[in-house]
């Protein structure tokens, strides 16, 4: 679950230390550092903000969120925090972010700035820092080219990763909240994907619609052999498999398909649960007149999977999930993720986002579910493949907890990775996947 946060929280950890770049190189990020030692001590909190705004051609899952990391003067990692994801409801309009937090009294270097990630356009302006003491004085401390005015962008660097090939940084013109210029970054993340992925989710030729459950699902299907089904995570799409349907189809008939209100699928208003999902994905199997598929979920998919297994085992094989849960709470899922989504549901509960708009129910089904007792799976008893990051938004326990409470599963966790392994590690995640289909 929680695709659009995953990149943001994750690699806030070293935020501007040498080992973002080994570990989280694939995140586009903009920051600039902060001797702030001369301080030490005598303040108690920093105040980190600025403002956003998103344009027209913000899509899906992109978005944005300040960060701020505290460092010791030998960069020693103390600790990070974030504004939460700026997501598609900033088209159009400034919005502030504020960071407020407990300055750590062993800090003397701040990383401070941006990440960004998806496909949009999004502009920044009016950036500033104060440190607070425990009288509640503040102290301004200048940031470089804080206000964009600047010509030159040195003060603000993109990392050397996204800098070759994520992401573009410019001064612009054309909006700003003060004076005449703001940042613009530009995220060419679309541009990088071969020809092969693009058509994922887009394509004619391979795409149709069946109804089912009062929807219209939109699926793809590649290749030849026995039957895979694909099943993604929260407001994502077919296109999130992109590194895997290709060489998958060189093995199994996959079959991907857009969840109820994701993708290109049509929704109707149903309150969206995952005994729902799992409903939509029996009767999806019926329509192709598929008895019994092998299974590959991933988030919201993997949970989808599990109810499915539940519900209607007799429509599986063998089933793969990755970062899957079986409820939400302290045990199951990091805090920061909680917290990150509890503020981005009052964010839009507060600008009068329809409580039926799709965006605002799948935030919702994140915190609320799943409620699956691990007992329950004690009835399943088809081989299961259990999967997720060392890293991951899902903590490693209740990932082995899974696995422990399936009789015939096998539990692989990647080492150093999060959320996103099947698009960070593809070879090495396809492979392991391919390998327990067919054995």
């Amino acid at each position: 679950m929680l695709e659009t946060f995953k990149k943001i929280i994750y690699s806030l950890i070293l935020l501007g230390s040498r080992e973002t770049q080994g570990q989280n190189n694939n995140v586009p990020y903009v920051s600039q550092s902060l001797d702030i030692s001369k301080y030490k001590g005598e303040y108690s909190k920093f105040q980190f903000e600025g403002y956003i705004y998103g344009s027209n051609d913000i899509i899906g899952n992109s978005g944005a969120a300040f960060v701020l990391s505290q460092h010791q003067l030998n960069k020693k990692f103390i600790k990070s925090y974030n504004t939460g994801t700026a997501d598609a409801y900033i088209k159009n309009k400034w919005n502030k972010y504020t960071i407020i937090e407990n300055l750590d009294p062993k800090t003397s270097i701040l990383f401070l700035g941006i990440f960004f990630n998806g496909n949009n356009t999004l502009f920044f302006d009016d950036f500033s820092l104060c440190l607070i003491d425990r009288n509640n004085n503040k102290i301004r401390i200048p940031l470089r080219n804080a206000d964009f005015e600047n010509n030159n962008l040195n003060d603000w660097g993109l990392n050397r990763v996204s800098n070759d090939q994520y992401a573009k940084l410019s001064l612009d013109e054309s909006v700003f909240l003060s004076g005449t210029h703001s940042l613009k970054l530009e995220s060419v993340q679309k541009d990088l994907e071969s020809k092969s992925s693009k058509k994922y989710g887009e394509n004619v030729n391979a795409g149709k619609y069946v109804e089912v459950n009062g929807v219209k699902i939109y699926y793809e299907v590649y290749g030849n052999g026995e039957p895979l089904l694909l099943l993604h995570g929260n407001g994502e799409s077919i296109n999130s498999f992109r590194n895997q349907i290709s060489e998958l189809a060189n093995h199994f008939f996959v079959i991907a398909l857009d969840t109820r209100g994701q993708g290109k699928s049509t929704e109707n208003g149903d309150k969206f649960n995952y005994d729902l999902f799992a409903q939509d994905v029996n009767e999806f199997l019926k329509s192709l007149n598929i008895k019994k598929a092998n299974i590959l979920g991933w988030s919201d998919g993997g949970n989808t999977a599990l109810t499915l297994a539940l519900r209607f085992p007799e429509k599986i094989n063998k089933l793969a999930v990755f970062g899957a849960n079986l409820f939400n709470n302290e045990t199951s899922i990091e805090k920061e993720v909680n917290l990150q989504l509890m503020s981005q549901v009052r964010a839009m509960e507060s600008d009068e986002i329809s409580k039926n708009s799709v965006k605002y129910r799948l935030k919702k089904l994140l915190l609320e579910e799943p409620n699956l007792d691990p007992k329950e799976l004690s009835s399943i008893h088809i081989p299961v493949l259990v999967m997720a990051g060392e890293k991951d938004v899902i903590k490693k326990n209740h990932t082995e907890l899974i696995a422990k409470s399936i009789p015939n599963s096998k539990l692989k966790i990647f080492k150093n990775a999060g959320h996103y392994v099947p698009q960070e590690d593809y070879k090495q995640f396809n492979q392991i996947v391919i390998d327990f289909f067919k054995n």
